[in-house]
């Protein structure tokens, strides 16, 4: 017996669950991004789950955590002050002064959903990819959805979540998120087809400069218990073609390296894949004609 209260007792040291909640509804927030610091470096991140758990195991070892959510504040908590609960304050966003017009129905597809696929693009956990959408209409459009083609093939819950961000001032490259919401989309059972998620509740606009859109993969769960699966690479892809010949697609593992680098020369570099053209992600938007 009291080799059994000393074992409980230590998983209770060196392993904590936490719970990370929205500071104003109370609710959980899915799919926080945690990392955990020590001596100020990086040791490690991971995702809550879907309903905002995640448990951190041997945390004295830990001088702080980050927590960090589309949205949200992000938050640093000493370890010497962690709870059970993490409260996130949701920021204050400065909106423009809008003239709003009636909506009409009608609208027109931008970007590469439609064209023609040339490979596919394994996703893994972490991994986030954009590709750059010109605005041809040269005014400012409110956006219908967003619209991607992916391959799954288990039939496992998938969850991403949407990201947009203006355009580098330097060079064609992700500048400056423009998303102000955790926006997550879940793709259940198995599917080979184009999916729209729609976003027209969000008030997003599409600028007169363009923008970068794209997903950013969360990982494959069970349903009945939320639990991520260990295996999540190769089963799920999006895919890519090569219509134009501009390397306009941009690719980050969020939870190893936030640096942005070329998705086509990475291909061409790392895989030893050539095409006519570059290889882009064939990720789309509906916008709202006026």
């Amino acid at each position: 017996m009291k080799i059994l209260l000393l074992l409980f007792t230590c998983n209770l040291l060196y392993s904590q669950n936490h719970l990370i909640y929205d500071e104003l509804n109370r609710q959980a927030i899915p799919f926080a991004e945690v990392e955990l610091i020590n001596n100020d470096s990086s040791h490690a991140k991971f995702y809550t789950n879907k309903d905002g758990f995640i448990q951190i195991g041997n945390t004295t070892t830990l001088n702080q955590i980050r927590v960090s959510i589309p949205g949200y504040v992000s938050k640093i908590v000493k370890s010497s002050e962690l709870k059970d609960t993490i409260f996130i304050e949701k920021k204050i966003i400065e909106l423009k002064e809008v003239f709003v017009k009636p909506i009409k129905k009608e609208f027109d597809n931008v970007g590469f959903s439609n064209n023609k696929k040339e490979t596919l693009y394994s996703c893994s956990q972490g991994l986030e990819t954009v590709v750059f959408l010109e605005n041809t209409f040269h005014e400012n459009k409110i956006i219908k959805s967003f619209l991607c083609n992916v391959k799954k093939r288990k039939s496992y819950t998938s969850a991403i979540r949407i990201h947009m961000y203006e355009k580098g001032l330097d060079d064609l490259s992700p500048g400056k998120e423009i998303t102000n919401d955790n926006i997550i989309h879940y793709l259940e059972g198995t599917s080979n087809e184009i999916v729209e998620i729609e976003l027209s509740s969000y008030n997003l606009t599409f600028p007169t400069e363009g923008l970068f859109v794209g997903i950013e993969w969360l990982g494959e769960f069970k349903k009945e218990d939320g639990i991520f699966v260990d295996s999540q690479q190769f089963e799920t892809s999006i895919e890519l073609n090569d219509s134009i010949d501009k390397p306009i697609s941009f690719v980050r593992n969020r939870l190893k390296n936030t640096n942005w680098s070329n998705l086509c020369a990475n291909l061409k570099k790392y895989a030893n894949i050539t095409t006519a053209n570059c290889l882009n992600a064939s990720f789309g938007m509906k916008v709202y004609k006026e």
